[in-house]
């Protein structure tokens, strides 16, 4: 085969080319830290590359998820506590309350405080987490509780996926918290559960149990009502009547005792006299106190609400306990996902990242080869015809 001069420059050329493109590989390597700059250089690190980056950011996004669900499942846990508490506090004064020795105005001190505390209830109803209602369900827009009421009917779950196929809800059932049990009940069933249908309407009847009775019972053991002001009340027929909260029929005064005359002093607007005209019947005459005068609920009515209240405590409580073991759960998630993401981080540094020690051991030796080259090279191209001719 004949070689000419012109091949052994080409091949020499190629080869000093081939040792310059190794030597940029690996002052690239040296440069990036990294064995590869574009997937041309080895497809299959490239490859694996993108599928280490990919589960990388799957299990951050989980690890984000995990997060939102621990910090709204904190602000449901700290307004559960503050609602228990305030249980708690209603189930104190309604003990108090129950203390027949207490007078009028130690209850009416007793009934505003209560009155306070189903606001700060209302409050607890509506708390929120960066702008949204945690109890609220899926409505996280709209204020469950509202106009003095809990209305929120909603009882979805709000669902976050924090691994793989497991998604965990993050909110509290409103309508268990504030009022059922969780599931389906019948309504024998809720009636005999000890809750009433909403902790709200519980609070209305203790505030209102409290109150000044609307009835007083004369002395011949009857009923009767009359307004705030002590004023006499009149029928749809508008003649002087008295009522009977246990007989809502109103009947005229006249058709209850015959010869009977009712009478208003207007200096003393603190009652209402019934009397007989010839001043000379058994009946005397009947004082209908104004409304502060009356008489509220004993103490053996205020003591039936206690097993009533402790029942919504025992219920939050409830709710509590499940409230902390979704976020340990949560936190065992959190820190498998640490793991993992450890795991992924380490094999991709396996795969992509560059052996400094040994990229510079390949630099140093490519460098003498490159060098050794050059020289042989010049040992080639320097002999000509012209150097014969001389």
């Amino acid at each position: 085969m004949r070689i000419t001069q012109n091949m052994l420059n080409n091949t020499m050329l190629r080869n000093l080319n081939n040792s310059l493109i190794r030597m940029d590989r690996l002052q690239d390597m040296m440069s990036t830290g990294k064995k590869i700059s574009r997937p041309s250089h080895d497809p299959i690190i490239a490859m694996f590359g993108i599928q280490y980056r990919t589960n990388l950011t799957v299990n951050k996004q989980y690890y984000n998820n995990a997060n939102d669900a621990i910090d709204w499942l904190k602000e449901s846990e700290a307004a559960v506590n503050e609602g228990k508490d305030i249980l708690v506090r209603v189930k104190d004064l309604m003990t108090q309350a129950a203390t027949d020795t207490l007078n009028p105005a130690d209850r009416e001190k007793i009934r505003e405080e209560l009155i306070q505390l189903r606001e700060q209830m209302g409050n607890v109803a509506n708390a929120t987490l960066n702008g949204n209602y945690i109890f609220g369900g899926t409505n996280t827009d709209i204020p469950p509780f509202k106009d003095g009421a809990y209305q929120n009917k909603n009882r979805t779950d709000i669902n976050l996926e924090v691994s793989p196929s497991v998604q965990l809800p993050i909110n509290v059932d409103g309508i268990q918290l504030f009022g059922q049990q969780k599931g389906n009940m019948t309504k024998e069933e809720l009636e005999n559960s000890g809750y009433e249908t909403d902790l709200f309407e519980l609070m209305n009847k203790l505030i209102e149990e409290l109150k000044p009775s609307e009835y007083i019972t004369d002395q011949y053991g009857r009923r009767l009502a009359a307004d705030k002001d002590g004023n006499p009340i009149v029928d749809a027929d508008n003649k002087v009547a008295l009522y009977d909260p246990a007989n809502p029929d109103h009947r005229p005064l006249e058709k209850i005792a015959d010869g009977k005359a009712l009478g208003y002093d207007p200096k003393n607007p603190l009652q209402i006299e019934i009397f007989d005209k010839s001043d000379t019947s058994k009946d005397g005459y009947v004082r209908l106190p104004a409304q502060e005068d009356k008489k509220p609920a004993d103490g053996k009515q205020l003591t039936g609400y206690l097993d009533t209240i402790q029942n919504h405590i025992d219920n939050f409580l409830q709710v509590q306990s499940e409230i902390g073991a979704r976020m340990n759960r949560l936190e065992i998630i959190q820190n498998r996902l640490e793991t993992q993401s450890q795991s992924i981080e380490d094999m991709m540094s396996m795969n992509e990242d560059a052996d400094p020690a040994r990229v510079i051991i390949d630099l140093q030796n490519n460098e003498y080869v490159y060098r050794s080259a050059l020289a042989a090279g010049a040992r080639i191209i320097q002999p000509s015809l012209l150097d014969f001719l001389r």
